[in-house]
């Protein structure tokens, strides 16, 4: 009884060609005809077509020929051949194109599901292309950055965005007028109309930088689709938005404006903690929150660990100068859902004080250590931990004359340097708890020297984190470090997927010369230093 070979199944087949390159792909399809047949989709898949680079053209005719197995196009630049933008692509669903006009004619309206348009040139100003649009039934995606939508064509361009499910409008201008009257908005967004479409259905909406309308006119224009899920919201420049977005959100007259909303971002905002605290209380289920650079504060983490405690998964409080380690601690103690935590630089010592939290928010405080709710879901935690240094030295201790007769008695520099190693064990031991942790970042971001932060040696407590068998990658940037040899082969024996790591690893320049030469031969990439080393 002969044995079939797994490969000659083409659904094993098709599985390892999703690994393969397409210059491999293309090779195997002339092995057989089963290796052929089940490889030849994947090698036409995709196609790219830059008008810099004409000889990565694939050949006219092969294209010709299986431009029926086209899913997938890039063009990019107008220098195209007519010979090629003039071919039709029957079964494609992923339009691309930057810095030409996109010619929709080569596109099948009833198979097209996304479109993405980088730098078009200002033609778009006409309606055409979005009543077009109009007839793609399938079309759910809509990315669009550098360009403009004009006029009467604002009209058609809204009303397409409510039938989509994904809109994003990067660095774009959006004017009810001509392109001479950027400065004067004549007419409000908020007076077009979208009645043509019964029920809006757009669920995510992304605005970054939209020129042409201000800050209450971009959230009227929003409040066309109350269907959202997720928001993405910048606003240059960011002043008053988040007061606005909080006035409309409190508007009972309005009720709840988007009953669905869980995902939202308020990058670079500037938005006060009590506005941020008043726009969280009014979400009903928050799963993701970004409101980097912003001034979230005690109010707000109050709101997180409350009311969102159980379905929060993505949090980032980077640069939020109101952020102190106490709420982050707060917040991991509370969030049970918690995967991606992202901070900026926080005390150690207000960190293990878990009971520190501003009485303006009427925490209740904690006395007793209690079990982190997210040790088994959090797989990235970036947190800067900052360790008070000891502003004495042995040569500034002044010994008095009881001193010099207790020759054990600890110095003050002693004892600092006590509470700093014991500080730095039981960081290491709450880190520990995280046993799913994939992305570990105590490096901290900013800084214009080297800092004082958490220590990976294991005579400071690093052995406590031989749980993290999960770790892939590790962040030490702008901090002192002294990895050494004996770092190096525990590090090779419990951390077996680290792949990465940032930052020096000591301030000895031979040494961390060393340190990453036996960390490299083991296929870990350490990337170049980050600040200076001592000599």
């Amino acid at each position: 009884m002969s044995t079939l070979h797994p490969l000659a199944l083409p659904e094993i087949l098709f599985q390892v060609a999703l690994f393969l390159q397409k210059s491999d792909l293309a090779r195997c399809c002339s092995v057989n005809k089963t290796w052929h047949a089940t490889m030849i989709a994947l090698v036409w898949k995709f196609i790219k077509l830059r008008g810099d680079a004409p000889k990565q053209f694939p050949p006219l005719s092969a294209l010709t020929r299986h431009r029926h197995l086209v899913k997938n196009l890039y063009t990019r630049g107008s220098d195209i051949p007519p010979t090629y933008t003039g071919i039709h692509f029957p079964n494609l669903e992923k339009f691309a194109v930057s810095y030409s006009s996109p010619r929709m004619e080569i596109v099948n309206l009833s198979t097209l599901v996304e479109l993405r348009m980088y730098s078009v040139d200002t033609g778009m100003q006409s309606s055409t292309v979005w009543l077009a649009l109009m007839d793609a039934p399938q079309l759910r995606t809509l990315t669009m950055s550098g360009a403009a939508i004009l006029g009467d064509s604002l009209q058609s361009f809204t009303q397409l965005c409510a039938r989509l499910q994904t809109v994003r409008l990067t660095m774009m201008t959006l004017l009810k007028g001509s392109s001479s009257s950027l400065s004067h908005i004549p007419t409000s967004l908020s007076t077009i109309q979208i009645s043509s479409v019964s029920t809006p259905k757009l669920r995510t909406l992304v605005l970054k930088g939209i020129c042409g309308m201000n800050t209450s006119d971009q959230l009227e224009w929003m409040l066309h689709f109350p269907t959202l899920k997720k928001l993405c919201w910048n606003v240059y420049p960011s002043e008053g938005q988040a007061q606005v977005l909080r006035r409309y959100m409190e508007d009972k007259a309005g009720g709840n404006r988007w009953p669905d909303l869980e995902c939202l971002r308020l990058d670079s905002s500037m938005a006060e903690d009590e506005d941020l605290a008043a726009i969280l209380q009014r979400i009903r289920r928050l799963t993701w929150l970004s409101v980097e650079a912003s001034y979230f504060g005690p109010r707000s983490a109050l709101i997180m660990a409350s009311q969102h405690a159980s379905t929060i998964k993505i949090l980032n409080i980077a640069q939020c100068q109101h952020v102190t380690g106490g709420m982050v601690a707060k917040l991991l103690k509370s969030c049970t859902q918690l995967r991606e935590l992202t901070c900026g630089r926080v005390l150690a010592q207000d960190f293990l004080n878990e009971d520190q939290v501003d009485a303006k928010a009427e925490a209740v405080a904690e006395t007793k250590a209690a079990e982190w709710g997210c040790t088994k879901t959090l797989r990235s935690l970036k947190i800067g931990f900052e360790f008070a240094q000891s502003s004495l030295s042995s040569s500034d201790s002044v010994h008095t004359g009881a001193d010099a007769n207790s020759d054990h008695e600890e110095t003050d520099v002693e004892k600092s340097q006590q509470n700093l190693e014991q500080r730095q064990h039981q960081i290491f031991q709450k880190l520990s708890m995280f046993t799913s942790l994939s992305i570990l970042k105590t490096g901290i971001s900013g800084a214009g020297e080297i800092q004082c932060g958490l220590d990976f040696r294991l005579s400071r407590g690093m052995g406590q984190l031989s749980t993290l068998k999960r770790l892939s990658m590790l962040d030490l940037c702008n901090t002192e470090q002294r990895v050494g040899t004996e770092e190096v082969d525990w590090i090779f024996q419990h951390w077996r997927m680290l792949h990465t790591i940032d930052g020096n690893l000591n301030v000895d320049a031979d040494m961390d010369s060393e340190v990453r030469g036996l960390l490299s031969s083991r296929c870990t990439l350490v990337t170049p230093a980050v600040g200076p080393t001592q000599e």
